[in-house]
C-alpha cells in the first residue's frame, strides 16, 4: 500500500517543453503586424491594424472561452490600469485584446468582456476583437512569435500569457525601465 500511494501522488512526467510557450523577444522585437489585417470588434465593426497607428498599442492575445489564464491576464491588466496615473488608455495608448481562437464570435467576445466586469472609461476604450480571417490569425501570431496549440485531453489552448507593446509606428517594442531614477 505504501508504494502504491507514493505513485499516486507522483506528478507524471510532461512531454511539454516549457520553452515552446515563450516568445523569443530578441527574434521578434521590431516586427509589426500587417497593417491591412482586419479585425471585428465587440460591436461587430471592422477595423484594420493600421487604424491603431499613431499611438502605442497594448495588445493581449487571448481566447474568449478560456476560464483560466486568459481571464487572469486580462483581469490583471484591468487592475493595473485602474491604478495607472501616468498614462490613460484610449488617450495615450490603444488597448486591445484579440482572440486567437478561430471559433470565437461576437457572443463569446461579449461574454468574455462582460465577465471582466469593466467599468467606466475603461469599458469604453478597451477593444475586444477577433481576426476576420483565419489565415491572418495564423500568419500574424506566428510573425510576432506567439505560439499556441489546442490540447485535446485538457480541452484548452496552451499559450503564453503576455502583454505585447507596439510603438506608435506599429513595431513590437519593450517598455523603458519606469523605476524611480530612470527616465
Amino acid at each position: 500500500v505504501g508504494e502504491a500511494s507514493a505513485q499516486y501522488f507522483r506528478r507524471p512526467p510532461s512531454d511539454l517543453n516549457p520553452e515552446i510557450m515563450q516568445i523569443d523577444e530578441k527574434a521578434v522585437l521590431g516586427r509589426s503586424l500587417d497593417g491591412a489585417v482586419e479585425f471585428v470588434d465587440q460591436n461587430g465593426k471592422s477595423f484594420r491594424w493600421s487604424d491603431l497607428s499613431g499611438k502605442p498599442t497594448l495588445l493581449v492575445l487571448s481566447y474568449y472561452t478560456c476560464d483560466g489564464s486568459c481571464t487572469i491576464v486580462n483581469a490583471t491588466l484591468r487592475d493595473l490600469l485602474k491604478r495607472t496615473m501616468r498614462s490613460q488608455p484610449g488617450v495615450d495608448f490603444n488597448l486591445v485584446t484579440v482572440s486567437f481562437d478561430r471559433r470565437d464570435n461576437l457572443d463569446s467576445t461579449n461574454a468574455f468582456q462582460k465577465h471582466l466586469e469593466l467599468a467606466g472609461d475603461l469599458a469604453k476604450v478597451w477593444t475586444f476583437a477577433t481576426f476576420r480571417n483565419e489565415a491572418d490569425l495564423k500568419a500574424q501570431t506566428e510573425k510576432i512569435g506567439f505560439k499556441f496549440f489546442w490540447s485535446p485531453p485538457d480541452a484548452i489552448f496552451l499559450h503564453p500569457g503576455v502583454f505585447l507593446f507596439f510603438s506608435p509606428e506599429g513595431r513590437l517594442a519593450t517598455l523603458p525601465d519606469q523605476s524611480p531614477g530612470n527616465s
